[in-house]
């Protein structure tokens, strides 16, 4: 079922760039080159409890782009971005440079006049080789691909209706076996929105989804769930400036070993947002549901996530972003697959078998705009991780950067 939809979806994206290649109109072309550069200092440079040292990275990040706007109603969007890291200090596990590469496509077709199609993709590649001392591998090859694709199709039924389908793939596989045991991902998700206006500033929306988590399958245990959802919400526009949404509903949880029971329980999401012009605005969030676990070897968690983000340009020259974000995690133990592995993960790590794990992350982005377009940017940032079932850090980092387009 999974390579059957991941196919429908390429080849969805192919069938509409191929009917249209003909017709793309050459003055249409946008093609850009950037490029990032700057430096990071970290005062926890592993995210360690006790063992501290601080890092500087310095890094530079091309990027090259291509837009292309063909007759029909298609756009496609196009970039890659290799990024390549050194690290001043780096531990005896660690090598002192890595290599990224980030490659995306973003294809908007507007099929109809009232149906539209979105399909993103995105694919990173991490090169992290192992690293050695005398001949010995002090730590295993931490190389990884990454792709995220995802599609939607919107249809506008009239001017106070409309229904959407969307599906998402990510998939993260580790090139080293032993890694990728605790550290491969491949989710799927599926879900069918019908919105609806009932007033002037109110809306509604029917919403549905399956989403399907899987982990990696070189293990003796499954750690895999997939969660069912169904709810509704609303859509309120209290003034000009200023408008928000509720959502709530109810999961049912399978899990792909018998011997953790499936759950039923609620999902909530509020949202705001609150604009007075392009240069001043301020949005926040608070989701509660049951999601895939952040932590191995749990299956699950009851997840608590705050965001909180204001975007502030008072002139053209400066700009000020600053963002919060707390997570809740409460991990259960019977939420835990049976096995060999697991028994003795617990003995080596010493963690408990269930707990809570608090993250709380708080950054400023100050801008300095020139006319060429170049962007000079600080930004400090802290981390504080509080966990019952992993490890526990503070961290303190300001990243300097230049951001310069051709």
């Amino acid at each position: 079922m999974r390579i059957i939809s991941l196919c429908v979806m390429f080849l969805s994206m192919f069938a509409v760039v191929s009917s249209v290649s003909a017709q793309v109109v050459p003055d249409a072309n946008n093609f850009t080159i950037s490029v990032d550069a700057g430096a990071e200092y970290s005062d926890n440079r592993d995210a360690s409890e006790t063992d501290k040292e601080s890092n500087f990275d310095l890094y530079v990040r091309p990027t090259i782009g291509l837009m292309l706007q063909p007759q029909g109603g298609l756009m496609i969007d196009f970039y890659y971005a290799p990024y390549l890291r050194y690290r001043t200090n780096p531990s005896i596990i660690q090598n002192d440079s890595d290599l990224f590469h980030d490659l995306g496509v973003v294809l908007n077709y507007e099929l109809l006049d009232k149906l539209d199609l979105l399909v993103d993709e995105h694919f990173n590649y991490t090169d992290d080789p192992a690293v050695s001392k005398t001949g010995t591998i002090i730590r295993r090859d931490s190389s990884f691909k990454a792709n995220d694709l995802s599609g939607r199709m919107l249809y506008e039924i009239s001017k106070k209706s409309n229904v959407e389908l969307n599906a998402r793939s990510y998939m993260k596989m580790y090139d080293e076996s032993e890694v990728a045991k605790q550290s491969d991902e491949d989710n799927m998700k599926f879900g069918a929105a019908y919105w609806f206006s009932l007033y002037k500033y109110l809306g509604a929306v029917v919403l549905a989804d399956v989403s399907d988590y899987n982990y990696s399958d070189q293990t003796s245990f499954d750690r895999s769930m997939t969660a069912t959802s169904a709810g509704v919400g609303f859509e309120a526009f209290v003034n000009k400036n200023l408008r928000g949404g509720l959502r709530v509903g109810m999961q049912e949880l399978e899990y792909a070993s018998d011997l953790m029971e499936g759950d039923n329980s609620p999902f909530v999401s509020l949202g705001v947002v609150s604009q007075d012009s392009r240069k001043n605005r301020l949005s926040g969030s608070v989701v509660f549901q049951t999601r895939n676990a952040d932590v191995y070897p749990y299956a699950s968690q009851e997840a608590v996530d705050f965001n909180l983000k204001w975007e502030l340009q008072p002139t053209e020259i400066f700009s000020l972003g600053l963002i919060g974000q707390y997570h809740l995690g409460q991990y259960s133990a019977d939420k835990i697959p049976v096995g060999y592995e697991i028994n003795q993960y617990f003995i080596d790590t010493g963690y408990p078998r269930g707990g809570d794990e608090k993250v709380l992350m708080a950054g400023v982005e100050l801008a300095y705009h020139l006319k060429n377009k170049m962007k000079m940017s600080i930004m400090p940032r802290i981390e504080k991780v509080d966990s019952d079932v992993s490890t526990s850090y503070d961290r303190n980092s300001i990243n300097v950067f230049v951001s310069k387009p051709f």
